[in-house]
């Protein structure tokens, strides 16, 4: 008898802890290192941001407004980047264009060169 009260425990048991579940699935979003300016997305270029002649800042161009990660919209896969925002830059980081270079192609945030996407 007791064989039948703990299996029908052990049964009861596996079947409530079975139908457990999460009431929003959990995502994990890994984010690229980009600013958005001049409507242009601009990616972390690590092999310029090594080389001094990429590294020297000519006229403040702007200033990061928002910063991804680290607030409320980080979990979020469908956000959007909007001008003046970063996704690790912090807020209230300056934009600056690099001497001799077009900002149309590269600007330097935090003595990190980014590079406008393809």
């Amino acid at each position: 008898m007791k064989k039948i009260i703990y299996l029908t425990f052990a049964i009861v048991l596996f079947l409530t802890g079975c139908s457990i579940s999460s009431p929003e699935p959990q995502v994990e979003v890994e984010w690229s290192d980009v600013v958005k300016w001049n409507n242009d997305i601009y990616s972390f270029d690590e092999v310029k941001s090594r080389q001094k002649e990429y590294r020297e800042a000519d006229k403040e161009v702007g200033v990061i407004a928002f910063s991804l990660v680290g607030s409320k919209q980080e979990k979020n896969p469908k956000y959007q980047l909007k001008n003046g925002e970063a996704t690790f830059a912090g807020k209230g980081s300056k934009i600056y264009s690099i001497k001799g270079m077009p900002t149309e192609k590269l600007i330097l945030v935090q003595n990190k060169v980014y590079r406008v996407r393809d």
